[in-house]
């Protein structure tokens, strides 16, 4: 396997936030707690103070939520490590996607993880990643489904509520699926008898654990669900202000309208209440009346203050924070100094520093995950047949196509020059007989250019006709590289790319991988 590193930002054309963000500009300082890079990471870690009964509580729910999961030595380690005043955490979180999602997870976690080696290669501290599961996220329709050779896959349910709690026994329908799609050779593979023991558990969070265990224990990774009464107890004090004090949505709506003002987007808007309601079955917005009262939308369930707060006191796991509360109980639940993220979290986690400083919450360095683009030998030889490099597969469509072929023979910029010279001295015998025909010359030479160019055009059509064979093989290498018009890494899924790279693919990511470096990574097979 080759790789081919390039700047991500001038391939992937980001936001102008993520842009500027990765440009380090000093106007966005604010915004942030530093920069990335080993240095900042290093001195977040000196300045991060987390009481050692958390640390002692955190372990042991960890350990508790693996049950008897089969661990590594490097997992068991790390769980312990994070007792000790001298460890501390990188976290990513994900959604619990069917069969891993896209391939993004992947990467994700495993920036992750190259990050905590690299700090770990370079301090006496300890560095630990973290998977934390979105098991409390409702929507179920952004997790139901995976593309494998661009089919899709979906997963049928009528539960409701976090998904972490919902039962995956149906996913055995679409296991065999897979098996037909990918034929006898991988019927019985490794991977497909992972699939099979990890949705033999009883709820989708346990199942995703094991999932992503059997793939990246072995790095040392550990998973947390953060949906737990404990965890969630620590939280309460936070809890209780957002029900009462509504102090999240005045500093965001003011972040909000600041990056407005600076022609940046706002990718979350706050609420007055930026929490959800969990119960089996239920996940549903918490909305206060007046001052006295509180409801579950779409739910009968109501409460008067004293109420709300002797259920807050008796069951803070039935309070799940939505995508602006979410990350502020990630930091206060761990020994944190870091989150990876994709370029929209790193976007919309810009907006809430103010937020965490109003709470006097640490606020995490933001760290860009690593992105690839994977080509297999079929498409390799497809691109060399065309005469096409990595980085051309990046323009806009049009500009690619005019690219692959003899424009030049369609252009007529001699022709349009001669036309200039000739109207140039016309305009002057024109104007030394009377001025006003000086326009009447210009004029006639606007509309022979225009007739020139109108010809390019036709001359243009023309040969895209001519070339049309090559034009549709194009087409046909975008629609695998790039299928729906969106990133591979957002689309496919990791097991039909393992199938082709083979047992040592995570490996050779991993090594390829630097989240520091801000790089979009091209893999030849």
């Amino acid at each position: 396997m080759k790789v081919t590193h390039f700047d991500s930002d001038s391939l992937l054309h980001f936001e102008p936030l993520i842009s500027d963000y990765l440009a380090q500009k000093s106007s966005l300082s604010d915004l942030t707690n530093g920069f990335p890079s080993i240095e900042t990471c290093l001195d977040h870690a000196d300045k991060r103070t987390f009481s050692s009964m958390k640390r002692i509580e955190l372990a042991e729910i960890i350990s508790k939520q693996y049950g008897e999961m089969k661990i590594t030595g490097q997992v068991s380690e790390n769980i312990q490590a994070l007792r000790s005043e001298k460890t501390f955490t990188i976290t990513t979180g994900h959604q619990l996607c069917l069969f891993t999602g896209p391939l993004y997870f992947i990467y994700k976690i495993l920036s992750t993880i190259k990050l905590c080696k690299q700090l770990n290669e370079t301090s006496d501290k300890h560095f630990v990643p973290v998977y934390w599961m979105a098991s409390e996220d409702h929507d179920f329709e952004e997790v139901n489904h995976a593309y494998f050779f661009q089919k899709k896959l979906i997963w049928q349910n009528d539960e409701t509520g976090a998904v972490g709690e919902m039962n995956p026994k149906a996913i055995a329908l679409l296991i065999d699926e897979l098996k037909l799609l990918f034929g006898n050779a991988q019927a019985d593979s490794d991977w497909m008898g992972m699939l099979n023991k990890a949705y033999g558990h009883s709820t989708l969070a346990d199942a995703t654990r094991y999932l992503a265990n059997e793939l990246f224990g072995r790095f040392g990774l550990v998973i947390l669900d953060g949906n737990n009464h404990a965890l969630k107890k620590n939280f309460s004090e936070i809890l209780r202000q957002e029900l009462f004090e509504g102090l999240s949505f005045e500093k965001i709506s003011s972040v909000n309208l600041r990056l407005t003002e600076s022609n940046y987007k706002a990718h979350v808007n706050p609420r007055q209440i930026n929490l959800f309601y969990l119960q089996k079955g239920i996940r549903s917005r918490i909305e206060k009346i007046n001052e006295q009262q509180w409801k579950v939308v779409d739910h009968s369930i109501e409460w008067n203050r004293d109420e709300l707060l002797s259920e807050l006191d008796q069951y803070p796991e039935r309070f799940s924070p939505n995508v602006i509360m979410r990350p502020m109980y990630q930091e206060c639940i761990l020994p944190n100094i870091a989150y990876v993220g994709g370029p929209g979290e790193i976007a919309y986690w810009l907006q809430l520093k103010t937020n965490f400083d109003a709470h006097e919450i640490p606020f995490p360095l933001l760290i860009l995950r690593d992105s690839v683009l994977l080509i297999n030998e079929k498409v390799k030889g497809k691109m060399e047949k065309l005469g096409l490099q990595p980085q051309q597969l990046f323009l806009e469509k049009e500009a690619l196509k005019r690219s692959m072929i003899d424009s030049a023979s369609t252009t007529l910029p001699e022709e349009k020059q001669r036309i200039s010279e000739i109207f140039l001295d016309v305009a002057a015998k024109m104007k030394s007989i009377d001025p006003t025909l000086e326009n009447t010359a210009r004029a006639e030479e606007q509309r022979i250019l225009q007739s020139l160019e109108n010809l390019e055009k036709k001359m243009m059509k023309a040969l895209k006709t001519k070339e049309d064979v090559k034009l549709q093989q194009l087409d046909k290498l975008l629609n695998e590289l790039f299928p729906d018009g969106v990133l591979q890494e957002r689309h496919d899924n990791f097991f039909q790319h393992q199938m082709e790279f083979g047992p040592p693919f995570l490996d050779f990511l991993l090594d390829a991988f630097d989240p520091l470096k801000k790089e979009f990574h091209v893999i030849i097979l």
